[in-house]
C-alpha cells in the first residue's frame, strides 16, 4: 500500500518529489555555485535533481500552490529580485544595527504567508524522509517531536508549531547564486536547535526548542509577518559551504 508522507493517505501512486522544487534546478544550471550536498561531509557544486518517493499528486500540488509556486516567481534570478523590489516600498518597523524589520501587510506584493509556507514545507522534506545525494551519503535532518507540528501546519490543521520560530533574511545586495539545502547550523553553548537554507537572495532560519531566546522569538515571521533585510544570512551561507567544502 502506497501512503502519501504528508497527508498519511493512500494514494494510488507516488511522485517523485523534489527536496528543493524543481523550478530552483534552471536557476542553478545557470549558477557557478550550483548547489551544497547537505550532507555535512562534503559540499559539491551540481545541479542534479535530489528527488524521492514521498507525495501524492494532491499533497504536490498543495505544496505548489501554497508556497512553492510564487518564491519561484520572486527569489533573485536573472538580475532580478522582486521581493527586494517590493521591499524598499515598505517603511521599516524597527531598525537596529544593520538589520531592518518590515512589516509585509502594508504591502499586498509581499506574500509572507506563501514564503513561510514554502521554508516549512522545505525543512518538513529534509527531515521526514532519506533523501540521496549524488555521490554522496545518505542525508536528512533531525527536527524530531517539530517533525509532526509542522505536518499538520502545512495541512492547514493547526498554527505554526510552538516552540519553533522562523526568520526570513532577504539579502540587499544578493550575492549568493546557488542553492544550499538544510543545513544544521547551531552555535556552540545554544541550548535550542537551528537549521537553515538558502535559496538566491533568500536565507529560511529554523529554530526550535523550548529555550530559544526571546530576540529570535520576536524575529519569527511566522508571528511577527516581517521580514528582515540585512546580509547576515548570505555570510552565514557562506559559513556553512566553505564548512562543508572542507576535507
Amino acid at each position: 500500500m502506497l501512503v502519501c508522507a504528508l497527508c498519511k493517505q493512500s494514494v494510488s501512486s507516488l511522485r517523485k518529489s523534489h527536496l528543493i522544487p524543481a523550478g530552483f534546478y534552471r536557476q542553478m544550471t545557470r549558477s557557478s555555485a550550483g548547489y551544497t550536498s547537505a550532507t555535512q561531509k562534503v559540499a559539491s557544486n551540481t545541479s542534479q535533481q535530489v528527488k524521492e518517493l514521498l507525495l501524492g499528486d494532491c499533497c504536490e500540488q498543495l505544496l505548489e500552490k501554497n508556497g512553492e509556486g510564487w518564491v519561484l516567481k520572486n527569489y533573485f534570478k536573472d538580475g532580478k529580485f522582486p521581493i527586494l523590489d517590493n521591499l524598499t516600498k515598505v517603511h521599516p518597523a524597527i531598525i537596529k544595527g544593520n538589520t531592518k524589520y518590515l512589516d509585509t501587510q502594508s504591502n499586498p506584493e509581499i506574500n509572507t504567508e506563501k514564503m513561510i509556507y514554502f521554508a516549512a514545507s522545505v525543512f518538513w522534506r529534509a527531515s521526514t524522509c532519506t533523501w540521496r545525494f549524488p555521490d554522496s551519503s545518505p542525508y536528512s535532518i533531525q527536527l524530531g517531536p517539530y517533525l509532526e507540528p509542522l505536518r499538520l501546519f502545512l495541512l492547514g490543521q493547526s498554527g505554526f508549531p510552538i516552540d519553533t520560530t522562523l526568520g526570513i533574511f532577504i539579502s540587499p545586495v544578493p550575492k549568493q547564486d546557488g542553492v544550499i539545502f538544510p543545513q544544521r547550523a547551531h552555535r556552540t553553548g545554544d541550548h535550542f536547535m537551528r537549521h537553515a537554507f538558502f535559496v538566491p537572495g533568500i536565507s529560511f532560519v529554523l529554530c526550535t526548542g523550548k529555550r530559544i531566546p526571546k530576540g529570535i522569538k520576536d524575529e519569527c515571521a511566522a508571528r511577527t509577518k516581517s521580514l528582515m533585510l540585512n546580509t547576515d544570512g548570505e555570510q552565514l551561507a557562506r559559513q556553512l559551504r566553505t564548512t562543508l567544502a572542507q576535507p
